[in-house]
């Protein structure tokens, strides 16, 4: 997600711990803008047979959406399916 953000669009990334998330994301240079959103990544893999989309608890998703709008961020959540042909990315 970071390399596919990093190269395929406009924006800048930067490290989201302090909100709750994986990544902020900027739609300019850090020292020009705040972040407006805040990213979180949900992960499953199909080796370890998990066929399902990695659903968050409601009590997990209802914090990180509070979080997020508190701070006057859009809360974005991504999903990745690591795929063994692929060498698990």
């Amino acid at each position: 997600v970071f390399h596919h953000i990093h190269q395929h669009s406009n924006l800048h990334i930067s490290s989201g711990g302090i909100f709750g998330c994986d990544f902020l994301l900027y739609d300019g240079k850090r020292e020009d803008r705040h972040s407006f959103a805040g990213l979180r990544i949900y992960t499953c893999d199909k080796k370890k047979n998990e066929s399902k989309f990695p659903v968050p608890s409601a009590y997990d998703l209802t914090g990180f959406v509070r979080t997020m709008n508190t701070a006057r961020k859009l809360a974005l959540i991504a999903t990745v399916m690591k795929d063994e042909e692929e060498g698990g990315n």
